[in-house]
């Protein structure tokens, strides 16, 4: 089994992240359907969702072609709120994503994190939020544990990091 490191930024807790991806497992997102928008805003073909590259409370910077700042956690309820209030690169169509939706974006080759870092820099290995509510324990949403890429049941009033996302508007 061939394995492919890759070091990456410092996260914001301060902890080197080294992402592995495995090459004998075949990737789940193929970089060619990812298409980069201005401002920090990835189309991704497949699915017609826009993506923010830079996880909530980070800002974009074009020219170096990465995220800065410290990413916000919010709890589920405070994720929403924000989600249809948050004008960001001049739209205001942004949402959570449900969980179907964000794991098209899990890249299964890779953990720690399970994504592609050339396409959503700084991304780090914690749990997304998803808008996606639990159908036995109303308490409870779906998230998605990007170390590994697997989706799990969290309470809501925990704090997890947000990635937003919208439709194409084509």
């Amino acid at each position: 089994m061939k394995i492919s490191l890759c070091w990456w930024l410092l996260l914001p807790m301060g902890v080197l992240a080294q992402q592995q991806c495995y090459e004998d497992i075949t990737r789940s997102t193929e970089p060619e359907q990812f298409i980069p928008l201005a401002q920090g805003q990835l189309l991704h073909q497949a699915t017609g969702l826009i993506w923010q590259r830079c996880l909530y409370g980070q800002q974009w910077h074009e020219s170096e072609g990465n995220c800065s700042g410290e990413p916000v956690r919010l709890s589920w309820s405070e994720a929403l709120l924000m989600s249809v209030s948050a004008g960001q690169a001049g739209q205001t169509e942004w949402r959570l994503p449900d969980v179907k939706e964000a794991m098209s974006v899990v890249e299964r080759q890779c953990v720690d994190p399970a994504i592609d870092i050339t396409l959503f820099p700084a991304a780090n290995s914690e749990n997304l939020w998803t808008s996606t509510t639990s159908a036995g324990q109303a308490a409870e949403a779906w998230a998605i544990a990007m170390y590994s890429g697997k989706n799990n049941l969290k309470m809501k009033e925990q704090q997890l990091y947000v990635r937003l996302v919208r439709f194409s508007d084509e």
